[in-house]
């Protein structure tokens, strides 16, 4: 039997790691308990207006997205999901991001790989890609009035990801990020990226490695998204 849950496939810290606990409490939220913990406040940014800017990413969890949620394939349970997963991240290798540091991605705050390298950037999008067609076979199509919904301001590339992978930024148009934010003004950027740049410091003075990968379940659309279950890569 199927059920309303979506599922996701996050890249998400190791646990009790200095960059875990610093993304936790910068949302206000642990994804891997599904906990509240005490939200970190950055000096020159309003309280109020730093809890509402990270609500959205609160919610999903600090994480970056390989496989964006997704209802199962009508019939499928989550148990062999959940096998073809362990299956998949056994017979993957790790991959190395390398440093990353704050970013802006338009409006939006995000942790991104410093890399400037081409085939840097070439094979993480491949490796990335690889898990979304990896575990394609397990997503439900989506509705029309839902893909209509979210293609609205696509381009037509987009647009024909959105279509064929059920999200419009894979393949080329993929761009790894841990979101940090919803749109920020453009006036009060500086003060938040400065924070971030002071916050996530001690956590990003080492390359930051791909070494596992998570699912995670939003059991009540909508809701907070938490770690359902954590698999170590192989070695390919």
């Amino acid at each position: 039997m199927t059920n309303g849950a979506r599922y996701a496939i996050y890249f998400v810290p190791e646990h009790g790691s200095m960059l875990a606990r610093r993304g936790a409490s910068w949302l206000g939220r642990n994804a891997v308990t599904g906990e509240a913990v005490e939200q970190h406040r950055p000096g020159g940014i309003d309280p109020a207006t730093f809890a509402e800017k990270t609500e959205s990413a609160r919610r999903y969890g600090f994480h970056a997205t390989l496989k964006a949620p997704m209802r199962l394939t009508p019939g499928v349970s989550e148990r062999p999901f959940r096998a073809a997963v362990a299956e998949y991240a056994a017979r993957v290798r790790p991959f190395d991001l390398g440093p990353l540091s704050p970013k802006w991605i338009g409006a939006f705050l995000a942790l991104t790989p410093d890399s400037a390298d081409p085939e840097h950037m070439r094979a993480l999008k491949d490796w990335a890609f690889g898990v979304v067609r990896g575990l394609e076979p397990f997503r439900a199509p989506m509705p029309g009035e839902e893909f209509e919904r979210r293609a609205r301001g696509l381009d037509d590339r987009q647009r024909q990801l959105l279509e064929r992978w059920g999200y419009p930024y894979v393949c080329d148009e993929f761009r790894f990020h841990m979101t940090l934010s919803a749109p920020v003004p453009e006036a009060e950027r500086s003060a938040w990226r400065a924070a971030a740049d002071r916050w996530f410091a001690p956590a990003l003075a080492q390359d930051v490695v791909i070494d596992a990968i998570s699912i995670a379940v939003e059991r009540d659309p909508p809701g907070p998204f938490v770690e359902l279950a954590r698999y170590p890569l192989g070695d390919g």
